[in-house]
């Protein structure tokens, strides 16, 4: 990825595991194929094809994402 579409590319992603439901989630990631879907089509398709399991945290009530979210990033990390 150009260093240059970083910081685009970031701020569609975010949208997506930022949303505060399911269906902005998938308007989100709508939106990041719109925009990056042709410069970048693997790294879209990746988030597309692991959405459900990435935004699972997203069935669960917003006063508990926060936990979820912090617990599952420190579980990648290791």
């Amino acid at each position: 990825m150009r260093k240059g579409d970083r910081q685009g590319v970031a701020e569609r992603l975010q949208a997506v595991y930022k949303a505060e439901s399911l269906e902005e989630a998938e308007e989100a990631l709508k939106e990041l194929r719109v925009r990056w879907g042709e410069k970048y089509p693997k790294v879209v398709e990746k988030w597309e094809t692991k959405a459900s399991a990435l935004l699972a945290f997203l069935n669960h009530p917003s006063e508990l994402r926060r936990y979820l979210y912090t617990n599952f990033c420190a579980f990648v990390r290791k």
